[in-house]
């Protein structure tokens, strides 16, 4: 498993800025634990009616992940329902409040490539009212080159590009406010053998506002992450272990003087699937559990079981 991805985009809570506030806000205080399964590449988009099809349609399912958020206390905070495709895409996921009612739906509309083309945010199940939109572009490699974000009024929030080598490695991601000016760029920094080393932020005045630090292990995966300000200061820093699989078992994010703020350990089964997770406080009790079982259509049975 690859944590550049898991929090490298720490980062990107400077695109928050561009998006409507409320939704996001909402999304920060209810949905804690659940969140989407894997990374989006880019693309076009479908018509609501179209997605509407695809939402509904169960044939062609592959497989299906649930997962429970479980507070302190070992009461139900929310629960997520994640869909996959054939290709093991993850076309949807739906959040459910503690009643069971709904509060939130995401789709995800794949092109013949695999390559992920747009995201729609649902308040409830009802498809025809979009919370929010993201549509992504890609080269003929199939790397994402233009991220595109839309408002609840589906005016454009921001947009991302993104330049690679020619190794295929991502050498430059620019965010552009709506009016098209330059708000932020990142420009990344390798080894010979293509592994990212750093990551540097600056601001439209190329002034230096944020720098990432990559350190591996013998077998590639990051095992230590720490983010700077533009002055130097350490903001956080994030150490990973795994198991001899390459799943990260252990993630502890420590405060800027060494100390630990949060602590979150994996749980898996034997198709490496993740099937539970414990996040601690500060002082080691439990702030929250996530339980995932996880079902395939060819046999209709939890592999849990």
């Amino acid at each position: 498993m690859n944590t550049n991805i898991i929090d490298k985009k720490a980062k990107n809570h400077l695109k928050t800025l561009f998006v409507c506030f409320l939704v996001f806000m909402v999304i920060l205080t209810t949905v804690t634990g659940c969140t989407k399964s894997a990374d989006i590449d880019n693309g076009s988009h479908s018509s609501p009616e179209e997605i509407n099809e695809e939402k509904n349609a169960i044939t062609g399912e592959w497989r299906r992940m649930k997962a429970v958020v479980y507070d302190a206390d070992g009461n139900v905070k929310n629960t997520c329902d994640y869909v996959y495709d054939e290709n093991g895409n993850n076309t949807r996921w739906e959040m459910y409040k503690p009643d069971g009612s709904p509060y939130f739906t995401w789709v995800y509309v794949f092109d013949d490539n695999s390559n992920n083309i747009s995201e729609y945010m649902y308040s409830g199940t009802n498809v025809q009212g979009i919370l929010n939109r993201t549509d992504y572009e890609y080269n003929e490699s199939g790397l994402k080159i233009k991220e595109i974000s839309f408002d609840l009024m589906g005016q454009i929030s921001s947009w991302s590009e993104y330049k690679y080598d020619a190794k295929n490695n991502y050498t430059k991601e620019t965010i552009f406010r709506p009016d098209g000016t330059v708000y932020r760029y990142y420009i990344p920094t390798y080894d010979s053998e293509g592994t990212m080393l750093e990551e540097n932020g600056y601001s439209e005045n190329d002034e230096l506002i944020y720098r990432a630090e990559y350190e591996y292990n013998d077998t590639g995966n990051n095992t230590v992450l720490t983010q700077y300000d533009g002055d130097g200061n350490i903001k956080s820093r994030y150490e990973y272990t795994y198991d001899s699989k390459g799943n990260i078992v252990l993630k502890v994010k420590l405060y800027s003087d060494g100390s630990v703020s949060e602590r979150t350990e994996y749980q898996y089964d034997e198709n490496n699937n993740e099937v539970k997770r414990l996040i601690f406080k500060t002082d080691g009790s439990i702030d929250e559990t996530i339980e995932y079982e996880w079902q395939y259509f060819d046999n209709t049975q939890s592999i849990n079981e």
